[in-house]
């Protein structure tokens, strides 16, 4: 089975409002101001969307030498290791985000690291959801 590009699209949105909503959520109660929270996510929607581009294209790049190395499980080693790597830069970001907007790095640190905890379970609860919907999946012959 494969996703065509309306449901990789649909998904990539839900998981967006997601992931931004949560990181509003968190960002909501450890400062207490809903201002600095809506700041924080929609702050985020553009730097998110810029450093997952980068990511991917680095990842892009290394896959390839990996594969001319001769190195094998690549796919196994690239999935663990790009969602760790993700993960880091992702909530790093958060951090500093939320650093820029209050000032108060204890609480963008704490943000930053319980957005680690959230976001990995919401992710795998996301994943397991669509994994259900048949919609946008074509069987490959």
């Amino acid at each position: 089975m494969i996703d065509d590009k309306k449901r990789s699209f649909i998904k990539g949105l839900t998981w967006r409002v997601i992931a931004t909503s949560d990181t509003i959520l968190l960002s909501w109660f450890f400062t207490g101001s809903i201002v600095a929270a809506l700041s924080i996510g929609l702050l985020e929607l553009g730097t998110k969307t810029v450093l997952y581009y980068v990511h991917e294209r680095i990842w892009a790049h290394v896959v390839t030498l990996w594969r001319k190395r001769g190195s094998k499980n690549v796919l196994k080693r690239t999935s663990f290791t790009k969602a760790l790597t993700w993960r880091f830069f992702a909530s790093l970001d958060t951090t500093l985000l939320a650093f820029l907007v209050t000032g108060n790095i204890t609480a963008a640190v704490s943000i930053g690291a319980v957005e680690i905890f959230t976001k990995l379970t919401l992710y795998y609860v996301h994943e397991r959801v669509w994994s259900k919907v048949k919609w946008g999946k074509h069987v490959v012959i």
